[in-house]
């Protein structure tokens, strides 16, 4: 809040602003005042307010001329005349005027832009040092040993137990196929055998004959030797 504290001047123009941050002096014959607002804008300043407010004034009335209503009707009050296109506007006989030439500096272009004051000068050919502060992971525990110092990605024991498991799976593996091969190189054998040499049923076997019965048995049978003519 402000406090306008009349100094004591027979015109009743001068006072002193008593407010926060701190007081200001006002002038309300030469439209001046300490914060300087009132001169740079031409409007009246909240101390002036305050002064004016002292005196039953209008702030309108110490405003300058050019930032009134009265001023801005003034300034539009001429209509403005309207215009074709620009195809149909009215060629000169004079020249168009050209964009003047570029002019290349002399020496290598500049590849490098132009860096701000806050960003340090381009002139320092090594950069400033700056300092990185690296993350201190905590220690890691194994999740199949349980022990510090690595993961369950790198552990021995864990590679060790797998390899192991491998060996043995392999083994296992082995000894079946093993097994398989005997069992079916066997049983073909004894089938062979038993296929080859049968044995003649009890009825078909005949018996024994002496050798007067083979003779008489080879006398009786002719033989035939010869071609069919001859028999």
């Amino acid at each position: 809040m402000w406090v306008p504290i009349w100094t004591g001047d027979e015109a009743y123009e001068k006072f002193e602003i008593h407010g926060q941050p701190t007081n200001m002096v006002v002038d309300l014959g030469k439209r001046l005042c300490t914060c300087q607002f009132w001169m740079l804008t031409g409007i009246s300043c909240v101390h002036a307010c305050a002064a004016l407010a002292r005196v039953n004034k209008r702030p309108e009335d110490f405003c300058h001329p050019l930032v009134t209503m009265d001023s801005y009707r003034k300034t539009y009050e001429h209509y403005i005349n309207p215009l074709p296109g620009q195809s149909m506007w009215e060629k000169s006989a004079y020249s168009q005027p050209q964009a003047p030439n570029i002019k290349r500096k002399p020496g290598k272009l500049t590849t490098k832009r132009r860096k701000d004051a806050d960003e340090g000068t381009s002139l320092n050919k090594k950069a400033k040092q700056t300092v990185t502060l690296k993350r201190q992971p905590k220690p890691f525990t194994c999740t199949y040993c349980c022990v510090k110092g690595h993961t369950k990605r790198g552990c021995k024991q864990k590679r060790a137990d797998e390899l192991a498991a491998a060996l043995a799976t392999a083994a296992a593996a082995v000894a079946a196929s093993k097994a398989k091969a005997t069992h079916t190189g066997s049983t073909p054998a004894t089938e062979s055998s038993n296929t080859t040499n049968p044995a003649p049923p009890a009825a078909d076997i005949s018996p024994p004959v002496s050798a007067s019965q083979a003779e008489e048995v080879e006398l009786s049978q002719p033989s035939y030797g010869g071609t069919q003519d001859e028999v």
